[in-house]
């Protein structure tokens, strides 16, 4: 008996480590964004500049922000701030992302440019730079491009263009449906990937 209890003991971080992570990494299921207020909400104004620096690149393409948008609550002590920026010549779409915890000092997490496209036979290719690598499985309907080496968005946006054009040149593009509600359309995007996560067993909710 001995000999048993302490084989659990030795091997407590094996079986309550993945349960403690599996507990701490729960997402929300109702992922909810508001407008980005400045008088009401807080950010460190180092992390403010690498957004605004992300925007400003974006902008040298044909860029402009339709959206500034917050989530809070999706991860523990940390927030997202979403600007959605769209290119009416090309009708490209673009989101411009920082990641930062709300504990003081408030630290940046990530901050990126991600550049999605949607084909009319319901795939899509979503091209970024974040230097954090994804935690979920995209269905086969969806490509994902992350290239964390490049890390100026005007020159992200450039190569998604010529990835496009060399493997996508055929297949008709469609607009993105964001003009009306931008916060509901980037939050019910967030909650398919979700949805997708759950029903292939990646995550709960």
């Amino acid at each position: 008996m001995v000999y048993l209890a302490w084989l659990v003991i030795l091997f407590i971080p094996y079986w309550l480590g993945p349960i403690i992570v599996w507990l701490t990494q729960k997402a929300r299921a109702d992922p909810v964004f508001e407008p980005f207020a400045p008088g009401r909400h807080s950010m460190a104004e180092h992390i403010a500049a690498s957004f605004r620096q992300t925007c400003d690149a974006l902008s040298t393409e044909g860029f402009h922000v339709v959206a500034d948008l917050l989530q809070t609550g999706q991860m523990k002590h940390v927030s997202t701030r979403v600007a959605l920026l769209e290119n009416p010549a090309t009708a490209e779409l673009a989101l411009a992302i920082a990641m930062f915890t709300v504990a003081r000092p408030t630290r940046l997490v990530a901050t990126y440019a991600e550049l999605p496209t949607k084909f009319r036979d319901g795939r899509s290719v979503s091209v970024h730079n974040s230097p954090l690598a994804g935690s979920f499985t995209p269905p086969p309907s969806r490509v994902v491009v992350r290239l964390p080496i490049v890390r100026d968005p005007a020159r992200l946006c450039r190569t998604k263009r010529a990835y496009l054009e060399l493997h996508y040149r055929s297949v008709e593009r469609v607009p993105f449906a964001h003009q009306g509600e931008p916060a509901r359309f980037v939050g019910e995007a967030m909650v398919r990937e979700l949805t997708e996560q759950v029903e292939a067993g990646a995550c709960k909710t």
